[in-house]
């Protein structure tokens, strides 16, 4: 498994916090500065992005359009380490988000005993009736079973029906309530795999079927 995080280093105001003094300016710059020479000397570590302050037009009062910063690209474990090691007395500079990506190598999935799968691909409405028919507070053609207090799915009562039309050729969609939508052709990939640990329902069409109607799960 390859690991590669992302961190932005900034020095310039923040949003909600009161400007900063420029004496506060130039000590934040000058250390963000001098960590970033440090980072570059770290294996694993490059410089995405820098940033500088646009110039101020005289007579205009507005907030810095680019705010200073820099972006560090950052791989291999011991990499990280050693970045978030390094940026730890300048926690203030650094952003909040913080992604670290995965990348896998064939061997390591087909390996793996656990598949976690997380689409993001979000083409299709959610139930016809849940959304138009106030489904989504418990009414009786709502695909679910929802809590009484909460409203959160707790169990599905019936097969959901959406516009199958917005599928189009994809073999993975989501809906707007993160419902996964396969392919029939994938599902058929799923069995043949013998995958386990999930179930298939069928998904109707919200209207009459239509010529070529996919079959999707």
């Amino acid at each position: 498994m390859k690991k590669t995080a992302y961190m932005t280093v900034g020095w310039g105001n923040k949003f909600g916090e009161p400007p900063k003094t420029p004496e506060e300016r130039e000590r934040d710059e000058a250390l963000a500065v001098e960590l970033l020479e440090r980072a570059k000397t770290i294996a694993g570590v490059k410089v995405l992005e820098f940033k500088a302050p646009v110039p101020r037009i005289p007579g205009y009062d507005y907030d810095e359009e680019v705010r200073p910063s820099y972006e560090l690209q950052i791989e291999g474990q011991q990499a990280i380490e050693t970045i978030l090691d390094l940026y730890q007395p300048a926690a203030h500079l650094v952003s909040r988000h913080f992604p670290i990506r995965k990348a896998y190598t064939r061997q390591e999935l087909e390996s793996a005993p656990l598949l976690e799968w997380g689409p993001t691909n979000q083409a299709i409405e959610d139930d016809y009736y849940d959304l138009h028919e106030d489904g989504y507070r418990g009414g009786p053609k709502a695909s679910h079973r929802r809590c009484g207090s909460c409203r959160a799915e707790l169990e599905q009562v019936r097969d959901l029906a959406v516009d199958k039309r917005k599928m189009g050729r994809r073999a993975l969609s989501l809906t707007y309530s993160f419902e996964i939508i396969l392919s029939e052709q994938l599902a058929q990939r799923f069995r043949e795999a013998g995958l386990t640990g999930f179930t298939l329902r069928p998904v109707q069409h919200y209207r009459k079927p239509y010529p070529n109607e996919p079959v999707l799960y």
